[in-house]
């Protein structure tokens, strides 16, 4: 008889049952993990600790495609309301626009103040040019 066979003869029954609860559970948690690292991918590792990791699916680009929602509105926040208030008035004034002359065609047009910056300009038209 070995170490591990005398230790086993002197447990108790319950305590044997809760032995062997353990370790079914410890070997499903074993073999779920083996499964998950196996179906995904393969790593290995080399002397210089280079990972070079090898996908057994070639699912890397899947294309985006409709699905229907499945998000139902059921009303649960139906006691929630919007107070009501006064909007805030806009303030801000209307974008100052000036005329600029193309460089390109010598056409007139107006552009925001605040984008004007330097002495060549381009209109819409000439800007692929």
């Amino acid at each position: 008889m070995n170490k591990f066979e005398t230790f086993l003869e002197g447990l108790s029954n319950e305590q044997l049952q809760d032995l062997s609860k353990l370790t079914d559970n410890i070997i499903k948690e074993r073999s779920d993990d083996e499964t998950e690292n196996t179906n995904d991918e393969t790593v290995d590792v080399a002397e210089d600790f280079k990972v070079t990791r090898i996908k057994d699916s070639n699912n890397r680009k899947t294309p985006v495609k409709f699905k229907k929602n499945k998000w139902k509105d059921n009303g649960e926040f139906g006691d929630v309301e919007t107070p009501n208030f006064e909007k805030t008035p806009r303030k801000r004034s209307k974008p100052n626009k000036r005329q600029v002359e193309c460089h390109v065609c010598g056409r007139e047009f107006s552009v925001n103040e605040n984008l004007i910056y330097g002495e060549y300009h381009r209109c819409n038209r000439c800007t692929g040019r």
